[in-house]
């Protein structure tokens, strides 16, 4: 799975409710393809402190092709910091919608641009629209969170 696309997924988990570990899980569940690698910082351990928590998802977000942010990512300071490094690491950012529906999402501002698409011109290619394959043409329009 060298060529594997790799998703890392950013928003609240710190005081952000009982759900929070669950978003990031059906996230997680619903991203997850043959040709993707899920990079879910829910699935870290309990008992650590949030800098050593941030170290170990910066180092994630490193390996990421892709960042993925959840509804509300604005209100954590910790997906702020995910959300500005993978704008420095130069990677696509997405906006996840519930159910596994990619929105580009660029700058400030969200640009309307095309669908997330794995797999180019091959039969298994995919976005996350309803889990339905759409034609690269496809535009989203998406508001800003």
């Amino acid at each position: 799975m060298t060529n594997a696309r790799r998703i890392y997924i950013a928003g609240p988990i710190s005081g952000a409710g009982p759900n929070a570990l669950d978003r990031f899980h059906q996230a997680a569940t619903q991203l997850a393809a043959p040709d993707v690698v899920v990079l879910n910082p829910a699935t870290l351990p309990p008992g650590l402190q949030e800098h050593q928590y941030m170290d170990i998802c910066l180092a994630m977000l490193r390996t990421a092709t892709d960042l993925a942010l959840l509804d509300a990512w604005h209100l954590s300071l910790g997906a702020q910091v995910e959300y500005h490094y993978a704008r420095k690491l130069g990677l696509p950012i997405w906006r996840y919608r519930h159910p596994g529906e990619l929105v580009p999402k660029h700058g400030s501002l969200g640009d309307h641009t095309k669908v997330l698409n794995y797999g180019g011109s091959s039969p298994s290619q995919r976005s996350f629209i309803d889990g339905g394959i759409v034609p690269a043409d496809v535009f989203i329009w998406g508001s800003e969170s």
